[in-house]
């Protein structure tokens, strides 16, 4: 299900009804027509609400050519939609600080075979966007977020479909990012002035966030000098 929503919102079910909604709404001012690809839980916009995610959409500003991108996505085989985005082939910022040179600009969209829970996304959205453009990191990490609004195309021209009658991708393609969790390193610990000292002073003094991490399965990775970083255990 791709929800797009004009002044009346619109529930888009496949491939050509996206295309002719992408046309439709090229070239009309930003804000009036968007889309999303999830489902929300309870309708309240967020990344915390979002209970599936039906589609990978990639955003790529200035790092790679969209003529790359369309030969990757024609060696994969599976079904991608492609569209330029307001910005394409035109200079950001012009005069301003910031200016950012002409360039291709556009979106990849590959609908997945399976929908993805919407709180395991952002540990897939990453090795998935590096698999489809087949280089690591020339995506827009901002564009992580599940619940991100996506706007129109800048011209009805630079809309396609890629392998329209391949394969949807499947999400299992990739293994997810491992999850990393920082802890703040905490200073050493004084010791008890007496065995009658306050609650839990004698273990802190015997033992470190380490000892604890590692019993529980985590495992240490390194010291900043700040905090300590540690990986979870994989499920």
């Amino acid at each position: 299900v791709l929800d797009a929503y004009p002044i009346l919102a619109t529930t888009i079910t496949n491939s050509t009804a996206l295309v002719q909604f992408l046309r439709d709404s090229a070239g009309k001012p930003k804000g009036e027509w968007y889309w999303q690809a999830i489902k929300l839980l309870t309708g309240h916009r967020c990344a915390d609400d979002v209970e599936r995610v039906y589609a990978l959409i990639v955003d790529v500003d200035r790092a790679l050519s969209l003529e790359d991108a369309l030969t990757r996505a024609r060696e994969l085989g599976n079904v991608c939609i492609y569209y330029t985005t307001p910005n394409h082939q035109k200079v950001k910022n012009e005069g301003q600080k910031g200016e950012e040179p002409a360039c291709d600009r556009f979106r990849l969209i590959f609908p997945l075979q399976l929908p993805v829970v919407g709180q395991a996304w952002g540990s897939i959205y990453g090795p998935l966007c590096d698999y489809v453009l087949g280089v690591e990191g020339k995506y827009d990490t901002s564009c992580k977020d599940p619940s991100r609004l996506w706007y129109n195309a800048g011209d009805a021209d630079g809309i396609g479909v890629i392998c329209e009658d391949g394969p949807l991708i499947h999400p299992g393609v990739v293994k997810p990012e491992s999850k990393v969790v920082q802890t703040p390193r905490l200073p050493a610990p004084a010791a008890p002035e007496s065995c009658g000292g306050k609650p839990g002073e004698a273990y802190t003094s015997r033992h470190t966030w380490r000892d604890i991490a590692e019993t529980a399965g985590w495992r240490y990775l390194r010291n900043s000098g700040v905090e300590e970083v540690y990986e979870g255990p994989h499920k």
